[in-house]
């Protein structure tokens, strides 16, 4: 077969291909069986290709040129591979509006199933610069369009901030619960360990670094950075309305107040404060604070403690701080013969 037949038999091939295809991205394998006479096409494909681009001596004619580019000739395959899978993106995109798509997800046509996750990490790599691949403007620009992301730790921190400022802006606080989560078309999103997870890269628990520029935003929406003291000054401030309402803090153990359907054991709370005073434990401004609203608020369960270590075993003392704190709120100690009458009387019922 001479040289112009052979071109013409193999492009008569290509068109066949391309009218049943309707491309032709044809694999370098790919083969045509005509009267047991096997002809490879891919090959062929090819060599016009190279031909074209001036890496094999072969020289095309202008005319096979436009031959060729009537049946969709690919001159260049890694531009024909990239346009291919960007339009796969923009249809993603336009049909959940974002570009967030997992490594693993994959587009399915004509039993041909393309890698499009891999793909959007492979772009993210090039623009990095963590890969050899070089992605030009024209590239960057049409993703941007699509709203790629480029730098996916930014993007999720971003997108978190977002539901972390929703909640603020619903609840006034930030106090998370750590098991908190949301709910966002089927997909659910950690807010509450997000949060923790800042707070324990403020504190340098962790190794992550948080910016200057993401602090200050957080602060503009309440952050706790530190969620002891925050609890504390929470009850502090029950303590002190309580005190305002009720001009005493004789408030009972099982004391509870409700807010917003949460309760707090403010009971609990304070009997720990006169614990933790007690032992030593609690610190200094703390007990300022304290004595601001009441300079006798730990009187009753400090003499109490004296008594109780003298004549009773541990169990009786913690029994007996239970049985004080629910008294009467208006029944006030106001010296220690008050607290030996009752720890007798207390003593006595238990024998």
């Amino acid at each position: 077969m001479k040289h112009e037949d052979n071109w013409n038999f193999y492009y008569t091939l290509a068109k066949q291909f391309y009218e049943q295809y309707h491309h032709l991205n044809i694999p370098y394998n790919y083969e045509v069986t005509v009267e047991d006479q096997i002809y490879k096409l891919g090959v062929w494909i090819i060599n016009q290709r190279s031909a074209y681009n001036g890496t094999i001596s072969t020289v095309l004619t202008d005319n096979r040129i436009e031959k060729l580019n009537q049946i969709g000739m690919i001159w260049n395959l890694h531009d024909y591979h990239w346009n291919f899978y960007y339009e796969l993106a923009k249809q993603f995109y336009e049909q959940y509006h974002h570009l967030n798509i997992p490594y693993n997800y994959e587009v399915t046509i004509k039993d041909q199933i393309y890698k499009l996750g891999a793909w959007i990490i492979n772009q993210r790599s090039a623009y990095s610069g963590t890969v050899p691949t070089m992605l030009t403007n024209q590239c960057i620009e049409k993703l941007n369009q699509i709203g790629m992301i480029w730098n996916l730790h930014d993007y999720h921190w971003d997108f978190y901030y977002e539901l972390a400022k929703q909640f603020y802006e619903q609840y006034h606080h930030l106090n998370i619960p750590h098991n908190y989560e949301v709910t966002i078309e089927d997909q659910v999103y950690k807010l509450g360990v997000w949060i923790r997870n800042q707070r324990n890269v403020y504190s340098g628990t962790v190794s992550t670094v948080l910016s200057d520029k993401r602090i200050e935003k957080l602060n503009q929406i309440g952050m706790i950075w530190n969620f002891y003291d925050c609890h504390w000054d929470f009850y502090y401030e029950l303590t002190k309305q309580f005190y305002e309402q009720y001009h005493h803090l004789n408030i009972p153990y099982n004391y509870e107040v409700t807010i917003e359907g949460q309760i707090h054991k403010l009971g609990v709370w304070l009997y720990r404060q006169r614990i933790q005073y007690r032992d030593g434990h609690l610190l200094k401004h703390r007990i300022e604070q304290l004595n601001q609203i009441q300079k006798d608020w730990d009187k009753v369960i400090k003499s109490t403690a004296t008594i109780i270590t003298k004549q009773t075993s541990m169990k009786l003392n913690h029994q007996l701080n239970k049985v004080l704190l629910k008294f009467n709120p208006d029944e006030i100690f106001h010296d220690i013969q008050d607290v030996k009458n009752v720890e007798k009387a207390f003593v006595k019922k238990l024998k």
